[in-house]
């Protein structure tokens, strides 16, 4: 190599170890690219990076703007009265339902509904997340990641607890009650797995609602106990799911146990639905391969 070609080369090493530095500082502050651990502590400092309990931020979104994919943020016990919007690949953990809450009662409006907004590759446990001082309106999560976790959550004051707005996440072992939608399924591949849904509302409440633009959807909705005063499953259009090994109880007449319409198959199998005369079991509206099977039904069956 000759002389020109060396100070080309070394200029050349120089200007991109400079631009590997403004990149690092840019995206972690460091050269490790390892996730970090942060707190957030109404007891806290508040004092950036908030990677202890005694420097932990006093707010959840606070916490959240300073970290990066793959950050875990641990939430100590306290009523956070804010509106949550998370970064992809981030796990939000509080520590229990009975003392770690998300209230945004005060601050959700019909324009801005989300409680919480989780992205892609996220996972948010252990909260009681109460959304709205309506019915009308407010989400608890609002989730839009292909993949993710939600569990051992509480929702209520709620339009909807949980929304999987085209994403695939596993929702489960989750509490929700005195909201008008426990969980809304659209456009999505989701596991919703043993769940505890009451829409002990004044209003019309449905347990698990599940629709798509199209029957290329798969959602598995198994194991859940869901008590209604109306619909407890209903599919609208599109989406093939599998509804199987769920309780369904109604707190008085009206509805439907399982209602499914408008795609080409729908699978229902192992379910108990309790309920007085008068309420259908499992209705069926214009789903041409309705597959049931071994279905315990108290009240009317099948129409």
């Amino acid at each position: 190599m000759n002389k020109c070609n060396k100070k080309y080369f070394r200029t050349f090493l120089l200007f991109l170890f400079t631009f590997l530095i403004f990149n690092l500082s840019a995206v972690g502050g460091f050269f490790s690219a390892e996730a970090t651990v942060r707190y957030v502590s109404k007891t806290g400092q508040s004092i950036p990076p908030y990677t202890s309990w005694k420097t932990g931020s006093d707010s959840i979104q606070k916490c959240i703007d300073i970290s990066f994919f793959g950050d875990t943020i641990y939430v100590a016990n306290g009523v956070y009265e804010e509106q949550v919007i998370m970064i992809p690949g981030l796990s939000l953990i509080g520590q229990g339902t009975d003392s770690c809450w998300i209230d945004s009662r005060q601050l959700v409006t019909m324009q801005n509904a989300k409680t919480v907004d989780m992205k892609n590759n996220c996972l948010v446990k252990g909260f009681y997340i109460l959304s709205s001082i309506s019915f009308d309106y407010g989400y608890g999560i609002f989730a839009t990641g292909q993949t993710g976790i939600i569990t051992l959550n509480k929702f209520s004051n709620a339009n909807v607890g949980i929304v999987l707005d085209g994403s695939s996440i596993s929702i489960y072992k989750n509490f929700c009650i005195n909201l008008r939608q426990g969980v809304n399924v659209f456009n999505s591949n989701s596991i919703v797995r043993k769940n505890e849904i009451y829409t002990l509302t004044d209003q019309i409440g449905t347990g698990i609602f599940i629709s798509g633009f199209s029957d290329n959807y798969y959602p598995l909705i198994d194991s859940n106990y869901i008590a209604t005063r109306t619909d407890g499953i209903r599919k609208s259009l599109g989406t093939r799911p599998i509804i199987n090994n769920n309780v369904i109880e109604f707190m008085q007449y009206g509805g439907n146990g399982i209602d499914v319409s408008f795609s080409d198959s729908t699978f229902v199998y192992n379910n108990l639905i309790l309920m007085g005369t008068g309420i259908r079991g499992i209705y069926n509206y214009n789903v041409p391969y309705l597959q049931v099977m071994n279905n315990y039904i108290q009240g009317r069956s099948i129409m």
